[in-house]
C-alpha cells in the first residue's frame, strides 16, 4: 500500500498527511562517491521521480498545493515520507520541483513528474 505524504518546511513530520493522489516512484538516485588524489567525496546529490501517469486538472492543482507549489513558485522545500530503494517508506527532507506540462489530452495531463531532489533522511 503507498503512504506518500508531504508536508511544508523542513523538518516538519508532525504536518505530513497524506498526498490526495499516490504517486508511483523510481529508485532513489543517491550521489556518486569520488575517489581522487585529495581524497574522497560525494558527487551530487539524492535524487527521486514522482510520476504520475494521468492526472486532472484539478487533481494536478491540488498536488500543488500540497507541495507548496504554485505557477509563480516552482520549487519548494518539504518533508516528505517516500518509497526507499527496498521498498520501505521514510521521511526525507527534500526540494521538489513543479512539473513541466507539455503532455495533455483533453481535460487530462500525462507523464507527470514532481522531481525531488537533494533528499536528505530524518
Amino acid at each position: 500500500m503507498s503512504d506518500y505524504r508531504a508536508a511544508d518546511g523542513h523538518d516538519n513530520e508532525p504536518g505530513l498527511s497524506l498526498l490526495s493522489v499516490q504517486p508511483r516512484s523510481g529508485a532513489i538516485h543517491y550521489a556518486v562517491r569520488r575517489y581522487t588524489a585529495g581524497g574522497v567525496y560525494e558527487d551530487g546529490y539524492a535524487t527521486q521521480d514522482l510520476i504520475y501517469d494521468t492526472l486532472s486538472r484539478d487533481d494536478l492543482n491540488t498536488l500543488r498545493a500540497e507541495f507548496g507549489l504554485s505557477d509563480s513558485v516552482i520549487f519548494n522545500d518539504i518533508t516528505v515520507r517516500t518509497r526507499q530503494n527496498d521498498d520501505t517508506f521514510a521521511n526525507f527532507n527534500a526540494r521538489v520541483i513543479g512539473p513541466v506540462l507539455d503532455k495533455r489530452d483533453a481535460a487530462f495531463w500525462r507523464s507527470v513528474v514532481f522531481r525531488l531532489i537533494n533528499l536528505e533522511a530524518l
